[in-house]
């Protein structure tokens, strides 16, 4: 008799205020098999974080409108359901001060803008792979 072996797609939620950026990122990403979910400003990315609990998020860290980056990435540390989901920013601040901040502020990783898509793939990877063994030790 055959089993029926359900593979679930891991989430991806990516805020990104700039859509030919998130268009490019969101199909990079899906053609790897990923499910992605988008949002166009930090607080839409908030509320999806929170709602949906992605296994991953993709952030830029300046948008046009509300919350930025490291507003949401502050939210997300302070949470109880998501403080523990791996977070990368993308993100056109090159400075040595905004990285810093962002490690600062528990950021998983920091890629700048243009990236290659070879290495946002791994880095997507990396952090996926670190997600599931921490997860794999606690139980």
């Amino acid at each position: 008799m055959l089993q029926k072996l359900e593979v679930k797609m891991k989430k991806i939620l990516l805020i990104e205020d700039n859509i030919s950026i998130s268009d490019e990122l969101s199909m990079i990403l899906s053609l790897e098999g990923y499910e992605m979910l988008t949002a166009d400003n930090g607080k839409l990315g908030l509320l999806l974080a929170n709602s949906l609990i992605p296994d991953l998020i993709i952030s830029d860290i300046f948008m046009g409108e509300g919350l930025d980056g490291f507003d949401i990435l502050a939210e997300i540390r302070a949470n109880n359901l998501t403080r523990d989901i791996p977070f990368i920013f993308i993100t056109s601040a090159a400075g040595k001060t905004s990285q810093l901040y962002a490690d600062h502020l528990g950021a998983d990783d920091y890629l700048i803008k243009p990236f290659v898509p070879e290495i946002l793939l791994n880095t997507v990877k990396l952090q996926m792979e670190k997600r599931t063994s921490s997860i794999v030790s606690i139980i």
